[in-house]
Protein backbone atom coordinates (compact mmCIF):
# COMPACT_ATOMS: atom_id res chain seq x y z
CA UNK A 1 0.00 0.00 0.00
CA UNK A 2 2.55 2.42 1.18
CA UNK A 3 3.98 1.65 -2.61
CA UNK A 4 1.26 2.48 -4.10
CA UNK A 5 0.50 6.02 -2.34
CA UNK A 6 4.46 6.85 -2.94
CA UNK A 7 3.70 5.84 -6.67
CA UNK A 8 0.78 8.25 -6.84
CA UNK A 9 2.34 11.07 -4.94
CA UNK A 10 5.15 10.86 -7.47
CA UNK A 11 2.71 10.53 -10.39
CA UNK A 12 0.85 13.74 -9.27
CA UNK A 13 4.39 15.88 -8.77
CA UNK A 14 5.68 14.45 -12.41
CA UNK A 15 2.30 15.67 -13.97
CA UNK A 16 2.26 19.00 -12.04
CA UNK A 17 5.94 19.56 -12.85
CA UNK A 18 4.88 19.22 -16.51
CA UNK A 19 2.21 21.64 -16.36
CA UNK A 20 4.08 24.12 -14.85
CA UNK A 21 7.12 23.62 -17.28
CA UNK A 22 4.62 23.94 -19.85
CA UNK A 23 3.58 27.71 -18.39
CA UNK A 24 7.34 28.81 -18.12
CA UNK A 25 7.65 27.73 -21.96
CA UNK A 26 5.10 30.29 -22.99
CA UNK A 27 5.73 32.71 -20.59
CA UNK A 28 5.22 35.89 -22.66
CA UNK A 29 2.33 35.24 -24.70
CA UNK A 30 -0.64 38.12 -24.79
CA UNK A 31 -4.40 37.40 -24.65
CA UNK A 32 -5.95 40.40 -26.51
CA UNK A 33 -9.71 40.90 -24.62
CA UNK A 34 -12.19 43.45 -26.12
CA UNK A 35 -8.61 45.05 -27.85
CA UNK A 36 -6.99 45.48 -24.75
CA UNK A 37 -3.60 44.05 -24.27
CA UNK A 38 -3.32 41.87 -21.13
CA UNK A 39 -0.02 40.03 -20.02
CA UNK A 40 -0.85 38.13 -16.82
CA UNK A 41 0.95 38.31 -13.76
CA UNK A 42 1.71 34.41 -14.27
CA UNK A 43 1.50 33.06 -18.00
CA UNK A 44 -0.89 31.11 -19.40
CA UNK A 45 -0.55 27.39 -19.99
CA UNK A 46 -0.99 25.80 -23.14
CA UNK A 47 -1.70 21.71 -22.45
CA UNK A 48 -3.04 19.56 -25.60
CA UNK A 49 -3.72 22.66 -27.81
CA UNK A 50 -5.90 24.56 -24.97
CA UNK A 51 -4.94 27.18 -23.45
CA UNK A 52 -5.43 28.56 -19.41
CA UNK A 53 -5.57 31.54 -17.63
CA UNK A 54 -5.64 32.69 -14.35
CA UNK A 55 -9.11 32.50 -13.32
CA UNK A 56 -9.26 35.12 -11.43
CA UNK A 57 -7.77 37.88 -12.84
CA UNK A 58 -9.64 36.74 -16.81
CA UNK A 59 -13.19 36.74 -14.89
CA UNK A 60 -12.44 40.02 -13.36
CA UNK A 61 -11.17 41.58 -16.68
CA UNK A 62 -14.39 40.71 -17.97
CA UNK A 63 -16.51 42.91 -15.80
CA UNK A 64 -17.25 39.24 -13.40
CA UNK A 65 -17.90 39.12 -9.93
CA UNK A 66 -15.50 36.19 -8.99
CA UNK A 67 -16.00 34.06 -5.18
CA UNK A 68 -13.93 31.31 -4.32
CA UNK A 69 -15.00 28.42 -1.63
CA UNK A 70 -10.96 27.72 -0.58
CA UNK A 71 -12.75 24.90 1.19
CA UNK A 72 -15.02 23.13 -1.58
CA UNK A 73 -13.04 24.70 -4.60
CA UNK A 74 -16.33 25.78 -5.70
CA UNK A 75 -15.85 29.07 -7.80
CA UNK A 76 -18.71 30.75 -8.87
CA UNK A 77 -18.94 33.91 -11.41
CA UNK A 78 -21.90 36.81 -12.06
CA UNK A 79 -21.58 38.66 -15.24
CA UNK A 80 -24.58 40.99 -16.02
CA UNK A 81 -26.87 38.91 -14.08
CA UNK A 82 -25.66 35.50 -15.14
CA UNK A 83 -24.38 33.02 -13.69
CA UNK A 84 -21.36 29.95 -13.94
CA UNK A 85 -20.37 27.75 -11.70
CA UNK A 86 -17.14 25.79 -11.80
CA UNK A 87 -14.74 23.12 -9.42
CA UNK A 88 -11.53 22.77 -8.72
CA UNK A 89 -10.28 19.69 -10.99
CA UNK A 90 -14.13 19.54 -12.80
CA UNK A 91 -13.61 19.39 -16.85
CA UNK A 92 -17.04 20.55 -16.78
CA UNK A 93 -19.05 24.00 -16.18
CA UNK A 94 -22.79 24.92 -15.19
CA UNK A 95 -24.64 28.04 -16.84
CA UNK A 96 -26.80 29.53 -15.02
CA UNK A 97 -29.98 27.27 -16.51
CA UNK A 98 -27.51 24.18 -15.76
CA UNK A 99 -26.36 23.57 -18.54
CA UNK A 100 -22.93 21.65 -18.04
CA UNK A 101 -20.11 22.63 -20.91
CA UNK A 102 -17.26 20.52 -21.09
CA UNK A 103 -14.20 22.78 -20.23
CA UNK A 104 -11.66 20.94 -22.77
CA UNK A 105 -9.14 20.55 -19.82
CA UNK A 106 -9.65 21.24 -16.14
CA UNK A 107 -9.51 23.51 -13.43
CA UNK A 108 -6.31 23.38 -12.26
CA UNK A 109 -4.49 24.81 -9.01
CA UNK A 110 -0.60 25.35 -9.79
CA UNK A 111 1.90 27.14 -7.75
CA UNK A 112 -1.36 28.79 -5.46
CA UNK A 113 -3.22 30.13 -8.69
CA UNK A 114 -5.83 28.54 -10.49
CA UNK A 115 -6.46 28.07 -13.73
CA UNK A 116 -9.25 27.63 -16.24
CA UNK A 117 -9.03 26.68 -19.74
CA UNK A 118 -9.96 30.44 -21.85
CA UNK A 119 -12.24 29.19 -24.35
CA UNK A 120 -14.79 27.81 -21.87
CA UNK A 121 -14.44 30.07 -19.66
CA UNK A 122 -15.29 32.83 -21.88
CA UNK A 123 -18.01 31.08 -23.83
CA UNK A 124 -19.99 30.51 -20.82
CA UNK A 125 -20.74 34.68 -20.98
CA UNK A 126 -21.01 34.49 -24.82
CA UNK A 127 -17.21 35.41 -25.10
CA UNK A 128 -15.83 34.26 -28.57
CA UNK A 129 -12.70 33.10 -28.38
CA UNK A 130 -9.80 33.37 -31.02
CA UNK A 131 -6.00 31.44 -31.25
CA UNK A 132 -3.39 32.76 -33.66
CA UNK A 133 -0.37 30.09 -33.75
CA UNK A 134 1.09 32.33 -36.24
CA UNK A 135 2.94 34.76 -33.74
CA UNK A 136 1.44 33.13 -30.81
CA UNK A 137 -1.80 34.99 -29.16
CA UNK A 138 -5.42 34.36 -28.14
CA UNK A 139 -8.19 36.97 -28.42
CA UNK A 140 -11.17 37.38 -26.93
CA UNK A 141 -14.14 39.40 -28.10
CA UNK A 142 -17.14 40.09 -25.62
CA UNK A 143 -19.10 42.65 -27.58
CA UNK A 144 -22.55 42.30 -29.07
CA UNK A 145 -22.44 40.70 -32.38
CA UNK A 146 -24.64 38.85 -34.56
CA UNK A 147 -24.38 36.49 -37.23
CA UNK A 148 -24.43 36.24 -40.36
CA UNK A 149 -23.44 34.53 -44.28
CA UNK A 150 -20.74 35.31 -46.40
CA UNK A 151 -22.52 35.65 -49.99
CA UNK A 152 -20.07 37.39 -51.93
CA UNK A 153 -16.85 39.31 -52.10
CA UNK A 154 -17.15 43.24 -52.58
CA UNK A 155 -14.07 44.55 -52.62
CA UNK A 156 -10.78 43.94 -50.93
CA UNK A 157 -11.78 44.85 -47.42
CA UNK A 158 -15.93 44.32 -47.81
CA UNK A 159 -17.80 41.34 -47.86
CA UNK A 160 -21.44 41.02 -49.13
CA UNK A 161 -23.31 39.38 -46.25
CA UNK A 162 -26.80 37.40 -45.42
CA UNK A 163 -28.26 38.58 -41.64
CA UNK A 164 -29.16 34.74 -40.54
CA UNK A 165 -32.07 34.33 -38.71
CA UNK A 166 -34.59 36.14 -40.91
CA UNK A 167 -37.54 34.46 -42.89
CA UNK A 168 -36.57 36.82 -46.08
CA UNK A 169 -32.59 38.02 -45.78
CA UNK A 170 -30.99 40.52 -47.63
CA UNK A 171 -27.57 40.88 -48.27
CA UNK A 172 -25.52 44.08 -47.10
CA UNK A 173 -22.22 45.16 -48.16
CA UNK A 174 -20.04 45.75 -44.94
CA UNK A 175 -16.28 46.65 -45.03
CA UNK A 176 -13.91 45.77 -42.18
CA UNK A 177 -12.45 48.11 -39.52
CA UNK A 178 -9.26 49.28 -39.10
CA UNK A 179 -7.71 47.90 -42.16
CA UNK A 180 -6.60 49.80 -45.17
CA UNK A 181 -5.91 47.81 -48.91
CA UNK A 182 -4.07 49.87 -51.51
CA UNK A 183 -5.31 49.48 -55.01
CA UNK A 184 -3.80 47.05 -57.50
CA UNK A 185 -2.56 43.68 -57.19
CA UNK A 186 -2.40 43.83 -53.61
CA UNK A 187 -6.59 44.49 -53.49
CA UNK A 188 -6.81 41.46 -56.04
CA UNK A 189 -5.25 39.06 -53.72
CA UNK A 190 -6.60 40.89 -50.71
CA UNK A 191 -9.76 39.79 -52.66
CA UNK A 192 -9.01 36.42 -53.94
CA UNK A 193 -8.07 35.97 -50.54
CA UNK A 194 -11.31 36.78 -48.62
CA UNK A 195 -13.10 35.06 -51.64
CA UNK A 196 -11.32 31.65 -50.18
CA UNK A 197 -11.28 31.64 -46.97
CA UNK A 198 -14.98 33.05 -46.54
CA UNK A 199 -17.56 32.54 -49.43
CA UNK A 200 -20.29 30.48 -47.98
CA UNK A 201 -19.34 31.06 -44.25
CA UNK A 202 -20.85 31.60 -41.58
CA UNK A 203 -19.19 34.53 -39.58
CA UNK A 204 -19.70 36.99 -36.80
CA UNK A 205 -20.01 40.73 -37.07
CA UNK A 206 -19.23 42.86 -34.64
CA UNK A 207 -20.12 46.65 -34.82
CA UNK A 208 -17.77 49.81 -34.30
CA UNK A 209 -19.43 53.12 -32.81
CA UNK A 210 -20.81 54.15 -36.37
CA UNK A 211 -18.87 57.61 -36.29
CA UNK A 212 -17.94 58.99 -40.13
CA UNK A 213 -20.21 55.86 -41.51
CA UNK A 214 -22.71 57.90 -43.42
CA UNK A 215 -19.80 58.04 -46.45
CA UNK A 216 -17.71 55.55 -45.73
CA UNK A 217 -20.03 52.82 -44.78
CA UNK A 218 -20.08 51.56 -41.65
CA UNK A 219 -17.15 49.14 -40.43
CA UNK A 220 -17.08 46.18 -38.43
CA UNK A 221 -15.20 43.33 -37.12
CA UNK A 222 -15.48 40.49 -38.42
CA UNK A 223 -14.83 36.92 -37.13
CA UNK A 224 -14.59 33.24 -38.22
CA UNK A 225 -16.32 30.73 -36.31
CA UNK A 226 -13.31 29.64 -34.68
CA UNK A 227 -12.78 33.13 -33.05
CA UNK A 228 -10.11 34.25 -35.72
CA UNK A 229 -10.31 37.86 -36.88
CA UNK A 230 -10.54 38.51 -40.31
CA UNK A 231 -9.51 42.45 -40.22
CA UNK A 232 -6.51 40.82 -38.22
CA UNK A 233 -5.91 37.94 -40.55
CA UNK A 234 -5.94 39.99 -43.96
CA UNK A 235 -3.28 42.37 -42.03
CA UNK A 236 -0.77 39.39 -41.10
CA UNK A 237 -1.34 38.17 -44.80
CA UNK A 238 0.44 41.53 -45.65
CA UNK A 239 -2.65 42.93 -47.44
CA UNK A 240 -2.81 45.93 -45.92
CA UNK A 241 -2.02 48.64 -43.57
CA UNK A 242 -3.48 48.85 -39.68
CA UNK A 243 -5.72 51.88 -39.30
CA UNK A 244 -5.62 51.93 -35.12
CA UNK A 245 -7.46 55.18 -35.11
CA UNK A 246 -11.06 56.47 -34.22
CA UNK A 247 -13.97 55.10 -34.56
CA UNK A 248 -12.01 51.95 -35.04
CA UNK A 249 -9.72 51.84 -31.79
CA UNK A 250 -11.04 49.22 -29.70
CA UNK A 251 -8.96 46.16 -31.57
CA UNK A 252 -5.91 48.94 -32.91
CA UNK A 253 -3.42 47.41 -30.65
CA UNK A 254 -4.26 43.63 -32.14
CA UNK A 255 -4.25 45.03 -35.22
CA UNK A 256 -0.17 46.64 -34.86
CA UNK A 257 0.55 43.63 -33.41
CA UNK A 258 -0.33 41.60 -37.19
CA UNK A 259 0.80 44.26 -39.21
CA UNK A 260 4.10 44.02 -37.25
CA UNK A 261 3.98 40.10 -37.68
CA UNK A 262 3.62 40.39 -41.81
CA UNK A 263 6.35 43.25 -41.95
CA UNK A 264 8.75 40.79 -39.78
CA UNK A 265 7.95 38.35 -42.47
CA UNK A 266 8.23 40.46 -45.57
CA UNK A 267 4.74 39.64 -46.78
CA UNK A 268 2.51 41.59 -48.83
CA UNK A 269 2.84 45.31 -48.69
CA UNK A 270 6.41 44.58 -46.84
CA UNK A 271 7.73 42.56 -49.43
CA UNK A 272 9.51 44.40 -51.78
CA UNK A 273 10.54 47.38 -49.41
CA UNK A 274 8.64 50.06 -50.54
CA UNK A 275 6.22 50.24 -48.03
CA UNK A 276 4.52 53.80 -46.45
CA UNK A 277 5.39 53.78 -42.57
CA UNK A 278 3.17 52.55 -40.57
CA UNK A 279 0.59 54.31 -38.35
CA UNK A 280 1.45 52.55 -35.37
CA UNK A 281 3.17 53.70 -32.38
CA UNK A 282 3.01 56.79 -33.69
CA UNK A 283 1.32 60.37 -32.13
CA UNK A 284 -0.33 62.27 -34.68
CA UNK A 285 -0.66 65.80 -33.08
CA UNK A 286 -1.35 69.06 -34.65
CA UNK A 287 2.31 69.87 -35.87
CA UNK A 288 3.13 65.98 -37.54
CA UNK A 289 -0.90 66.65 -38.93
CA UNK A 290 0.06 70.48 -40.71
CA UNK A 291 4.10 68.80 -41.78
CA UNK A 292 1.66 65.91 -43.52
CA UNK A 293 -1.00 68.52 -44.88
CA UNK A 294 1.92 70.87 -46.30
CA UNK A 295 3.20 68.09 -48.11
CA UNK A 296 -0.52 67.48 -49.82
CA UNK A 297 -1.00 70.82 -50.78
CA UNK A 298 2.13 70.91 -52.56
CA UNK A 299 1.21 68.66 -55.01
CA UNK A 300 -2.50 69.05 -54.95
CA UNK A 301 -3.35 69.66 -58.16
CA UNK A 302 -2.26 66.38 -59.65
CA UNK A 303 -4.58 64.69 -57.12
CA UNK A 304 -6.82 66.79 -58.05
CA UNK A 305 -6.80 66.06 -61.67
CA UNK A 306 -6.22 61.90 -61.35
CA UNK A 307 -9.24 61.60 -58.78
CA UNK A 308 -11.34 64.32 -60.36
CA UNK A 309 -11.88 66.40 -57.39
CA UNK A 310 -12.10 69.61 -55.86
CA UNK A 311 -10.43 70.33 -52.73
CA UNK A 312 -12.41 72.65 -50.40
CA UNK A 313 -10.76 73.00 -47.22
CA UNK A 314 -8.81 71.06 -44.85
CA UNK A 315 -6.89 70.78 -41.49
CA UNK A 316 -5.62 69.30 -38.66
CA UNK A 317 -7.44 69.35 -35.76
CA UNK A 318 -8.29 66.43 -33.18
CA UNK A 319 -5.75 64.14 -33.95
CA UNK A 320 -7.50 64.42 -37.14
CA UNK A 321 -6.34 65.65 -40.65
CA UNK A 322 -9.95 66.70 -42.67
CA UNK A 323 -10.00 67.31 -45.84
CA UNK A 324 -13.56 68.38 -47.24
CA UNK A 325 -13.51 68.13 -50.75
CA UNK A 326 -16.62 68.01 -54.03
CA UNK A 327 -16.32 65.64 -57.26
CA UNK A 328 -15.68 67.84 -60.47
CA UNK A 329 -18.50 67.80 -62.63
CA UNK A 330 -20.80 65.83 -60.57
CA UNK A 331 -22.34 67.45 -57.45
CA UNK A 332 -25.12 64.38 -56.80
CA UNK A 333 -22.97 61.38 -57.06
CA UNK A 334 -20.56 59.87 -54.02
CA UNK A 335 -17.24 58.24 -54.65
CA UNK A 336 -17.51 54.84 -54.35
CA UNK A 337 -15.73 53.35 -51.35
CA UNK A 338 -12.84 51.78 -53.98
CA UNK A 339 -12.62 55.56 -55.29
CA UNK A 340 -12.11 56.92 -51.52
CA UNK A 341 -9.63 54.25 -50.72
CA UNK A 342 -7.95 55.00 -53.69
CA UNK A 343 -8.25 58.57 -53.12
CA UNK A 344 -6.86 58.34 -49.49
CA UNK A 345 -3.82 56.33 -50.70
CA UNK A 346 -3.30 58.74 -52.74
CA UNK A 347 -2.09 60.89 -50.18
CA UNK A 348 -0.81 58.10 -47.82
CA UNK A 349 1.74 58.01 -50.59
CA UNK A 350 2.12 61.79 -50.78
CA UNK A 351 2.71 61.93 -47.33
CA UNK A 352 4.80 58.42 -47.19
CA UNK A 353 2.94 57.24 -44.41
CA UNK A 354 -0.55 56.20 -43.25
CA UNK A 355 -2.10 58.59 -41.12
CA UNK A 356 -5.42 59.81 -39.28
CA UNK A 357 -7.81 61.22 -41.88
CA UNK A 358 -11.26 62.19 -42.60
CA UNK A 359 -12.65 62.66 -46.34
CA UNK A 360 -15.65 64.44 -46.38
CA UNK A 361 -17.13 64.88 -49.71
CA UNK A 362 -19.75 67.69 -50.57
CA UNK A 363 -23.05 66.63 -52.26
CA UNK A 364 -25.49 69.39 -53.68
CA UNK A 365 -28.50 69.28 -51.13
CA UNK A 366 -32.31 69.86 -52.10
CA UNK A 367 -32.23 73.01 -50.47
CA UNK A 368 -30.21 75.76 -52.04
CA UNK A 369 -28.17 78.27 -50.00
CA UNK A 370 -29.62 81.34 -50.87
CA UNK A 371 -33.20 82.58 -52.72
CA UNK A 372 -33.78 85.50 -54.15
CA UNK A 373 -33.42 88.73 -56.59
CA UNK A 374 -30.36 88.90 -58.97
CA UNK A 375 -29.77 92.91 -58.33
CA UNK A 376 -25.80 93.42 -60.08
CA UNK A 377 -24.02 91.12 -62.81
CA UNK A 378 -20.39 91.12 -63.00
CA UNK A 379 -18.27 91.86 -66.11
CA UNK A 380 -17.08 88.96 -67.18
CA UNK A 381 -20.88 87.33 -66.73
CA UNK A 382 -19.79 84.99 -64.34
CA UNK A 383 -20.62 86.25 -61.19
CA UNK A 384 -23.67 87.18 -59.91
CA UNK A 385 -25.01 89.53 -56.56
CA UNK A 386 -28.37 87.80 -55.62
CA UNK A 387 -30.04 89.21 -52.70
CA UNK A 388 -32.94 87.98 -50.42
CA UNK A 389 -34.76 90.76 -49.01
CA UNK A 390 -36.82 88.75 -47.23
CA UNK A 391 -34.29 88.04 -44.68
CA UNK A 392 -32.98 90.60 -42.46
CA UNK A 393 -28.75 89.79 -40.63
CA UNK A 394 -27.24 90.90 -37.97
CA UNK A 395 -27.99 94.49 -35.70
CA UNK A 396 -27.99 96.35 -38.85
CA UNK A 397 -30.98 94.55 -40.26
CA UNK A 398 -29.23 93.85 -43.66
CA UNK A 399 -30.93 91.86 -46.76
CA UNK A 400 -28.88 89.13 -47.21
CA UNK A 401 -26.66 89.74 -50.11
CA UNK A 402 -23.97 87.18 -51.63
CA UNK A 403 -21.93 87.47 -54.41
CA UNK A 404 -21.65 83.81 -55.96
CA UNK A 405 -18.78 83.01 -58.61
CA UNK A 406 -19.27 80.23 -61.10
CA UNK A 407 -17.02 77.48 -60.36
CA UNK A 408 -15.26 75.75 -63.17
CA UNK A 409 -17.58 72.83 -63.52
CA UNK A 410 -20.78 74.86 -62.13
CA UNK A 411 -24.03 73.62 -63.43
CA UNK A 412 -26.23 76.78 -64.69
CA UNK A 413 -30.10 75.86 -65.23
CA UNK A 414 -32.75 78.70 -67.08
CA UNK A 415 -36.20 77.70 -66.55
CA UNK A 416 -37.01 80.55 -67.72
CA UNK A 417 -35.43 83.67 -70.16
CA UNK A 418 -32.97 83.27 -72.80
CA UNK A 419 -30.43 81.59 -71.32
CA UNK A 420 -28.18 84.78 -69.89
CA UNK A 421 -28.47 86.22 -66.22
CA UNK A 422 -30.55 89.54 -66.26
CA UNK A 423 -30.69 91.50 -63.07
CA UNK A 424 -34.67 91.45 -61.61
CA UNK A 425 -34.24 87.38 -62.02
CA UNK A 426 -35.28 85.28 -59.58
CA UNK A 427 -32.26 82.87 -59.05
CA UNK A 428 -31.43 79.89 -56.39
CA UNK A 429 -27.36 79.18 -55.82
CA UNK A 430 -25.81 76.15 -54.10
CA UNK A 431 -22.62 77.31 -52.46
CA UNK A 432 -19.15 75.14 -52.17
CA UNK A 433 -16.18 77.12 -50.69
CA UNK A 434 -15.51 79.50 -48.27
CA UNK A 435 -17.56 82.17 -47.21
CA UNK A 436 -16.10 85.53 -47.23
CA UNK A 437 -16.92 87.65 -44.19
CA UNK A 438 -17.78 91.17 -46.56
CA UNK A 439 -20.69 92.51 -47.05
CA UNK A 440 -22.22 91.68 -49.52
CA UNK A 441 -20.48 87.87 -49.13
CA UNK A 442 -18.64 86.54 -51.25
CA UNK A 443 -18.52 82.44 -51.93
CA UNK A 444 -18.24 80.35 -55.41
CA UNK A 445 -21.19 78.47 -56.31
CA UNK A 446 -21.47 75.07 -58.30
CA UNK A 447 -25.10 75.70 -59.31
CA UNK A 448 -27.58 78.48 -59.79
CA UNK A 449 -30.93 78.01 -61.27
CA UNK A 450 -33.03 80.39 -62.62
CA UNK A 451 -36.30 80.18 -61.52
CA UNK A 452 -38.84 83.24 -63.35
Amino acid sequence: MGRIVRSLVLLSLIVSAAFASSAAANAGSPVYIDGERVMYPKPQVRETGVTYVPFRSFFERIGADVAWDENTGDISVVRSGERATLHLGSERLTTADGRREDLRGSVERIGGTVYVPLRAAASAFGGLVGWEADGGAATVTTGPRRPGKVVGVAGPAALAVEPLGEDRPTAETIRLAGVAVPPGEIADAAAAYLEAALLGERVWIEPTDGRHAEQDGQRVYVYKEDGTMVNASLLAEGYGYALPFEPDIAWGEWLCDRERLAESRGRGVWAEGGALDTACGRSFNSEALGAIQERMLADYRRIQDEHRIVMLSGGGEGGWLQLDFRKYGDHKTLLTPEQRDALAFALYEKAGSVFPIRLSQYVIPKQPDIEGVIEAIGERGDRVLIVDRGRLLGPDELPEAVWVTLAEDAEVVFRTGDGAFAVGQKAKAWFAGIMLTSYPGQTQGVKIEIVE
